[in-house]
This record gives structure tokens, sequence and C-alpha cells, in this order.
């Protein structure tokens, strides 16, 4: 199995239905163990994002652009060390 093809499958179901690796691999024809990796992989670029509620079942969310809801990580200014004080007298807008 691979990752588009699972995309595709994913992305031509209703928005509520219930995605299981067992019910998948049946359709598609491929090991449970492959659709499991095909889903780690559109995890990891950020296409699905796996939720796990409180019952242990799992909701799916399948993204046509990659890394929604993961925020990216920001690098912190060289100038975040210093103390930078000004008083209003400085200021150019006073």
């Amino acid at each position: 199995m691979k990752a588009k093809g699972l995309f595709g499958y994913m992305r031509n179901k209703p928005s509520n239905w219930d995605f299981s690796c067992k019910r998948i691999s049946g359709e598609m024809r491929d090991s449970i163990d492959a659709v499991q990796t095909a889903m780690k992989e559109l995890e990891g670029f950020g296409y699905l994002d796996r939720v796990k509620l409180g019952s242990g079942r799992l909701v799916h969310t399948i993204s046509s652009s990659p890394y929604i809801g993961i925020e990216p990580e920001i690098e912190k200014s060289s100038l975040d060390r210093y103390d930078i004080i000004m008083d209003v007298e400085d200021s150019l807008y006073s």
C-alpha cells in the first residue's frame, strides 16, 4: 500500500466515515501493517491527523494541504537575551 493510494481512498469517503485499518485492508486488499505504515507516513507529512478519544477510538482528519494544525517552530531573536529599556523621551514618536 502506498500512502498516496490511502490518501485518495480516505479523501473520497464522507467526513463522518469510520476508518479502521482492518476495514481498509479488506477493501484495498493490503495487510493491516501496510495500512498502518501508510497512515503513519501521511501523519508524518501532515496530511493526516489522528486524535484518540477516551473510548479508545481514533478520529481521523485528512487534509489536502500538509501540516494543518502543526505550529511552525519560531527561532528566538538574538536580541532576546538583552534587556532593552527605552525612555519615553528617547522615543521617536513622542
